[in-house]
């Protein structure tokens, strides 16, 4: 993770928080989410990655997308193609009803459980 621009001060530093304890929660978050013995994030044989849904053991597209901008703020460019590798196998849809979308429930080997995209999110 880079470190943000000295010049810029960041809200947390508004708030009386140091730079070092804004990096040091920073690297702690990632190492939780996508490191650590509680991770979230899993890579497959093929060196693609997701991210489980810990409450439904499945991957969404919600989290994915989550994991993928946390990637990008985080400069983390080797993750997100990761997640984004697994997003266009697993989930993209290339045929039917609704190519073009993402299947927004996919089982963690990969298998749709759903044979189209979010509603609350795609579809209106």
């Amino acid at each position: 993770m880079t470190d943000h621009n000295a010049s810029e001060t960041s809200l947390f530093e508004q708030c009386g928080y140091s730079r070092e304890a804004i990096q040091a929660r920073l690297e702690r978050n990632w190492t939780e989410m996508f490191e650590g013995p509680d991770k979230i994030y899993w890579e497959n044989d093929e060196g693609l990655g997701y991210v489980m849904d810990t409450g439904n053991h499945d991957v969404r597209t919600e989290g994915m997308s989550y994991a993928m901008m946390i990637a990008v703020q985080y400069d983390r460019k080797d993750v997100f193609d990761k997640l984004w590798g697994w997003v266009m196998k697993y989930m993209f849809m290339t045929e039917g009803l609704h190519k073009g979308y993402f299947a927004w429930s996919v089982d963690l080997s990969g298998v749709p459980n759903a044979d189209g995209p979010a509603p609350d999110g795609e579809e209106y």
